[in-house]
């Protein structure tokens, strides 16, 4: 059951670097490591929303914050990457000869398929480590 989670997860991570492109992917994974390394100590930064709207659950309140911010610096990361893709995109649109931009967009899909894959198996050890450190406790 779980490898068939992960073969789902790097086909559906493998087919949105397909059609978001190399250069989206890159930024995203990115922010994917600078997500992962700002969690915990953007947290505490979290924490006053949940807190306002009345959540006193511990376990909760130590689980949800750093979810929260990956998920905002994730986001930033997704905003940047549509900005410097559009910028890219815009040159090879109306700068370049037709045989360039066509090259460019191949390029563009196929490493993104091969980004999509990486992000896929990223995250695919990232959910198995969060089962097995939720598991361990059973």
């Amino acid at each position: 059951m779980i490898w068939l989670v992960a073969i789902l997860l790097l086909a559906i991570f493998a087919g949105i670097g397909y059609l978001k492109g190399a250069i989206r992917m890159s930024v995203s994974l990115a922010g994917l490591f600078v997500g992962l390394m700002l969690a915990k100590p953007m947290a505490p930064m979290m924490t006053p929303i949940y807190t306002a709207s009345g959540m006193t659950n511990l376990l909760w309140l130590s689980l949800l914050p750093p979810i929260t911010a990956f998920l905002v610096v994730g986001l930033v990361f997704v905003v940047v990457g549509f900005i410097v893709h559009y910028k890219i995109g815009q040159y090879y649109k109306f700068s370049a000869d037709e045989v360039t931009r066509l090259t460019w967009e191949r390029m563009n899909k196929r490493s993104g398929a091969a980004l999509g894959l990486l992000v896929g198996g990223i995250y695919t050890v990232l959910g198995g480590m969060l089962i097995y450190v939720g598991g361990y406790l059973t």
